[in-house]
């Protein structure tokens, strides 16, 4: 029995400064268990690769790899290291003309929106403020982007972008696609760009709501198009 008591005091020994250090999750993230959103949300650092895009000729992919973004062709046995910033990149998504790639990359306690130009090899920040900005989507005519924000005020909603010029340039109106107090995550775009799907709980369920786009302005309310609970019956 006192091997077994002292057992469990090493354990706790060894356990809790561990806890009592851990730093708590982003301050812009108000939740009543922050972990969730940070374990299970936002980008981890890994040593192996995640987080994969297709080029759009599926013949390579982008990925992120211990803070970095590579390039690999699907007939190759290495990859390219494409990013070497400050942050810690991840996310990316590819756009159809095959130069530009969106990512988030963590930074000073704050992740912001880049774009990489695989022409030049040059990225450009699009988003400033310090909030949490994640999961980019170009849609499919490249005019816009769709991501994640979240600051210190608001809950995760989801936001539309114009992109101007040559690069891919934010302007400062974004569009707001939600304005619920809930949790919203997950953008993707319709094939023909006239929709932004997304996951919400805000009716008390994970859902699968959408909301019509036309020239990046938001038409109508959001609707849902799936419930989770019902595919369980």
């Amino acid at each position: 029995m006192r091997k077994l008591v002292l057992a469990a005091a090493v354990v706790c020994l060894l356990v809790l400064p561990g806890g009592a250090q851990r730093k708590p999750v982003l301050g812009q993230i108000q939740l009543p268990h922050p972990y969730y959103y940070r374990e299970m949300y936002l980008p981890q650092l890994t040593t192996g690769p995640s987080a994969a895009a297709w080029s759009p000729d599926s013949k390579s992919l982008i990925f992120s790899m211990a803070g970095s973004l590579w390039r690999q062709s699907i007939e190759a046995t290495f990859a390219q290291q494409i990013t070497a910033g400050p942050g810690y990149d991840y996310q990316p998504d590819w756009a159809r003309d095959g130069r530009w790639v969106v990512y988030a990359s963590y930074h000073n306690d704050a992740i912001e929106l880049h774009a990489l130009d695989l022409q030049s090899g040059r990225s450009s920040q699009l988003t400033t403020g310090g909030n949490v900005n994640v999961e980019p989507r170009f849609s499919p005519d490249e005019r816009w982007i769709a991501f994640v924000e979240r600051t210190r005020e608001t809950a995760s909603r989801i936001h539309v972008a114009p992109l101007h010029g040559d690069s891919p340039t934010p302007s400062s109106e974004w569009e707001l696609l939600t304005k619920d107090d809930a949790w919203e995550a997950a953008p993707q775009w319709s094939p023909d760009g006239r929709l932004v799907y997304f996951i919400s709980n805000r009716d008390g369920q994970r859902c699968i709501w959408a909301r019509r786009i036309l020239e990046g302005k938001t038409v109508g309310d959001p609707f849902a198009v799936y419930h989770f609970h019902d595919a369980r019956r």
